[in-house]
């Protein structure tokens, strides 16, 4: 089973039958409620111990389908805990997002991506559209989003009271955005508080409210400012901004997005730029974006641009990214016949090479026998 190896790929027929097999599973109305049941205890060892029956529910009931070619099934087990993750942070997001009442809320993941994350777009979106939920809820999420077309329908709605509020909450841009922009009112000043970006950045609103979409990873929001914008207006925000993305930068009035959505979001940008673009980018933050790569189902992509870019990056940020793989490993994470150690460590130049065995060598210590454990992996390279 191949999983994608770069920006805009179709992934293998293998992968696609998988993750449409286990999404129905986890989707089922037993296991969706058995979820909504673990979100809402007050108590972290109760969820993780009834999110860990759940997933092997779910491992049960796909190892128990017959029609499973057997070459997909040694890789059923990570799809089956990927998707999960992706589920388990997409539902807790919405549970914790503010004004939504999840009791009751079975809330299906019933859409996602062909590479096997959740569309966050139309999930977004599918809410801003619910009917059955709270006015404000359904605002801030089409806000979040950038729908237009729902946030010119529900604006009429909103209180005087909120409008008021909302313009002088801290953290919530788009927000803010939106409600001035409706209220044709002069907005200049929506970001002001941002004394760091407005000393450093010369941004029309506009520009702040597409480096917020960043911030909130929210690939809907970014393609609504790649097509609002022009190029130079949004390429001068990327060139100052894409960093949110590793340092997973979320609005402060909630829980921040999943480290899953923003390498999504980064994904999904990144697809959505031209060559040059996006190599301009990929040569400026390439630790960091390699970094937000390195977990599923961007394993492929991150070992062809690491083979790529090993010369923009630097000695030290090699050994990092030799480490997060090395911990992935321990881990017993499933890379699905990838073996990124070895294909970085072969990228890299003998001097590279020389100075990592250097300092591992200088770090061992009778405390610890992390770094012997590392040159031991190094040898089997």
């Amino acid at each position: 089973m191949k999983l994608i190896e770069d920006f805009n790929e179709i992934p293998s027929l293998g992968l696609l039958t998988a993750i449409q097999i286990v999404v129905a599973v986890w989707n089922r109305g037993d296991i969706s409620c058995s979820i909504s049941k673990c979100l809402s205890l007050n108590d972290a060892k109760a969820i993780n111990e009834k999110w860990r029956n759940i997933f092997l529910r779910v491992q049960e009931i796909v190892r128990g389908i017959e029609i499973i070619p057997p070459e997909l099934l040694a890789n059923m087990d990570a799809i089956v805990l990927s998707v999960g993750s992706h589920v388990r942070e997409s539902r807790t997001f919405v549970s914790f997002s503010p004004y939504f009442n999840y009791a009751d809320d079975q809330f299906p993941v019933n859409h996602w991506t062909l590479y096997g994350t959740v569309d966050t777009k139309r999930v977004n979106e599918q809410l801003a559209q619910d009917e059955r939920r709270c006015i404000y809820y359904r605002y801030n999420s089409a806000c979040t989003g950038c729908f237009e077309k729902i946030i010119i329908e529900l604006f009429p709605e909103l209180s005087e009271f909120y409008k008021i509020f909302e313009k002088v909450y801290e953290g919530r841009e788009l927000i803010n955005y939106w409600i001035r922009r409706l209220s044709s009112e002069y907005f200049d000043d929506v970001f002001s508080f941002d004394e760091v970006n407005s000393q450093q950045c010369k941004y029309s609103p506009h520009q702040y409210a597409f480096q917020s979409t960043l911030k909130n990873a929210s690939k809907s929001g970014i393609e609504y400012f790649l097509n609002y914008l022009s190029p130079n207006e949004y390429e001068y925000v990327l060139d100052n901004a894409v960093c949110f993305f590793a340092d997973r930068v979320g609005p402060s009035y909630c829980l921040p997005p999943s480290n899953e959505q923003y390498t999504d979001s980064l994904y999904f940008l990144m697809s959505n730029l031209d060559d040059n673009q996006r190599m301009k980018i990929l040569r400026r933050n390439t630790f960091r974006v390699l970094s937000s790569f390195l977990r599923y189902p961007f394993f492929g992509l991150f070992n062809k641009y690491a083979g790529l870019l090993v010369d923009d990056l630097k000695w030290n940020e090699i050994r990092l990214l030799l480490y997060r793989i090395f911990y992935l490993e321990e881990r017993n994470t499933h890379f699905f016949g990838l073996d990124l150690f070895k294909d970085l460590w072969h990228s890299c130049s003998k001097q590279t090479q020389s100075y990592i065995i250097y300092i591992e060598n200088a770090c061992i210590s009778d405390e610890s026998n992390e770094s012997l454990r590392f040159l031991e992996r190094i040898k089997k390279t």
